[in-house]
């Protein structure tokens, strides 16, 4: 069993890459704590395939102004895709999450919960994506143009997640910080 890739406290920003700033192909993985920002293709592009499954979690990253798609799953003719997010921020692009819908046997899956969108045009696209506890409001990043996306203390986000099992954030800051994480 091949083991899974972790992705911790990265800040991937002003990528060029056509398919996406962080493209994770027929693998586990967990990213936790990332921020994905201001990249010219989509944030963050999850593909498998019947001898490769990507399966993987997403928890408490920021990815914002990326491409059109703040995350991308799947691809016009594969499946095997299954990814859980919980507690991220997706900010500022078309679809916040996109899920690709081919005719194979084994769909193409995403489970989000406790996800702030804003500034998307439409915050999920796909009809097996499971969306629930989703967070509404401007994040209050501090300052984005400086690539700066610690969120404020009046943001929305601050204390709207759940218990994932992430106990510190990108800069090694005990969590939950309040009532909540």
């Amino acid at each position: 069993e091949m083991e899974p890739l972790t992705l911790t406290a990265n800040r991937v920003f002003s990528n060029t890459a056509k398919y996406g700033a962080v493209y994770l192909y027929g693998s586990p993985f967990e990213m936790t704590n990332n921020v994905i920002a201001q990249n010219t293709g989509d944030g963050v592009v999850v593909k498998g395939s019947a001898s490769f499954p990507a399966m993987g979690t997403l928890l408490h990253n920021t990815i914002a102004q990326n491409g059109a798609n703040g995350v991308y799953v799947g691809s016009y003719n594969t499946g095997y895709c299954a990814i859980t997010m919980t507690n991220n921020i997706v900010v500022s692009h078309t679809v916040g999450v996109l899920l690709s819908e081919p005719a194979t046997d084994e769909p193409n899956r995403v489970t989000a919960s406790h996800t702030l969108f804003f500034d998307t045009v439409t915050n999920t696209v796909g009809s097996v994506i499971t969306s629930t506890d989703e967070i509404a409001g401007d994040p209050l990043f501090v300052r984005p143009a400086d690539l700066n996306y610690h969120i404020q203390r009046d943001s929305p986000a601050i204390d709207a997640g759940i218990d994932a099992g992430v106990s510190t954030d990108m800069d090694g800051n005990g969590r939950p910080m309040g009532s909540g994480f």
